[in-house]
């Protein structure tokens, strides 16, 4: 294991490629269980917006849309960013991604004014 486990802790394994977006995922497990399978992991309920957000952690929010950013699918890495944002509106590293996937995305004044604002709290940042 990656991390120490807790007793009683869910485990799962995955059977594709985890980089992949959950349109792709979800297709490969077709392809391998039959057509009729349909994925509903916490990710890929998540990422295909018929999970609620409530759920997710600040660290899962921040995991999750650094890997939408990577994925160029920046519109997710905003959600998953503001999710934990709700959770921890003074977490440095939040209010960082929360700006950036909004430059990514193109909204230059949004991004500007969420610096500003991450200033103020961190002014060494």
């Amino acid at each position: 294991a990656l991390q120490d486990l807790i007793s009683g802790e869910d485990l799962s394994a995955s059977n594709v490629d985890l980089s992949l977006n959950c349109d792709m995922r979800r297709n490969q497990l077709k392809r391998k269980f039959g057509r009729k399978f349909e994925c509903s992991c916490f990710r890929c309920t998540v990422e295909s917006g018929d999970g609620d957000l409530k759920e997710i952690s600040i660290m899962e929010g921040i995991r999750l849309g650094d890997l939408a950013m990577q994925q160029s699918r920046y519109r997710d890495a905003m959600r998953f960013y503001d999710r934990s944002f709700e959770l921890d509106g003074k977490n440095a590293e939040v209010m960082h991604a929360r700006c950036a996937s909004r430059l990514a995305e193109g909204n230059y004044l949004s991004a500007q004014k969420m610096w500003k604002e991450a200033f103020t709290y961190f002014p060494e940042h």
